[in-house]
Order: C-alpha cells, then sequence, then structure tokens
C-alpha cells in the first residue's frame, strides 16, 4: 500500500522501437511519485524506454541511403540518392498538391506520408532525384492578373482616345 500522498502505478513497459522491455515480455516496473491522489486520474498511461544502440543501428541504416550532392532554392531540390532496395523515399517536405517529382529524369507519381510528408517510390540503385514545387492556383492567378493588366491598358487607351 502506498504512503499517503504517494501514488504507485504499474504497467507493462514497450520501448518507442516497438519491442518490450529488455527485462523480457511483461516485465512490470512500477513508477511512484508524489501527488495527491484525490486529485489525480490516470487514464491508460503508457511508458515506454527508447534502446538507444538500436536507435543508433537503426539510423546508421537510414544513413546508408540518405540524400547526397543536395541542392535546392525556393521550389525546387535536386539530389542524388542511391538505395540498396526498391523502397520508397520519404521527406520532411509537407505534402501538398502541385509537386513535380522526378527521378532519373522521369516524372513519377507521389503520395502522403501519414497525410503530412511527400513520399515517391525510388527503385534500387543510385538515382537523380528532382522535385519541384508550383502552387496549383499560380497559372490561373497569372492569367487572371495578365487579362486585367491588358483590360486596364485598354481602358486606358480607349478613356485617352474619347477623351481628346
Amino acid at each position: 500500500m502506498p504512503e499517503a500522498g504517494k501514488v504507485r502505478y504499474t504497467v507493462k513497459a514497450v520501448s518507442a522501437m516497438g519491442e518490450t522491455s529488455e527485462a523480457g515480455t511483461g516485465t512490470e516496473i512500477t513508477v511512484s511519485f508524489d501527488a495527491d491522489p484525490a486529485n489525480l486520474s490516470l487514464l491508460g498511461e503508457h511508458i515506454y524506454y527508447l534502446n538507444t544502440d538500436e536507435l543508433k543501428t537503426s539510423l546508421d541504416v537510414l544513413r546508408e541511403g540518405g540524400l547526397t550532392n543536395l541542392s535546392y532554392d525556393n521550389s525546387h531540390i535536386q539530389a542524388e540518392v542511391t538505395a540498396a532496395a526498391d523502397g520508397a523515399l520519404f521527406t520532411s517536405i509537407p505534402y501538398d498538391e502541385g509537386f513535380t517529382v522526378k527521378v532519373d529524369g522521369k516524372k513519377v507519381d507521389y503520395r502522403s506520408m501519414n497525410g503530412m510528408f511527400l513520399m515517391f517510390d525510388v527503385p534500387a540503385g543510385r538515382h537523380d532525384v528532382e522535385i519541384s514545387y508550383l502552387s496549383k492556383g499560380f497559372l490561373p492567378g497569372l492569367a487572371i492578373s495578365i487579362l486585367s493588366l491588358i483590360g486596364l491598358i485598354a481602358y486606358a487607351l480607349i478613356s485617352k482616345k474619347h477623351s481628346r
């Protein structure tokens, strides 16, 4: 029984990488902390730990296929990527319509990863990747602006001609 003013909570440990605790499946960990039990409500909390050795190994694998010779500006990215196997390349670029993605100069389809980030397929091997962006409404907006400018110039010329 916990002391007055103390709360004891027992859970099964699961790591951030998905495996159960190093001590084995079903290992129970007891967490104690000072709190007023009358003002505390626990709603199925989970406790996670991070196996830093496994994280380092996973990051090393990811770095093997990373982008190299990266160059970019406001709406264009060029890079080289080497993929050990066929797979998907995901980016930290927010997903939106209006991207053009090319792998080795050929346009490829792209999709969102988890509804948030830009992702596309890359076959095994070394490839040149090019990503460019043009806002979906840019071309219609440009056409409307040009037509408006032409109309304004025509109106000014007609008004000047009639005022003489």
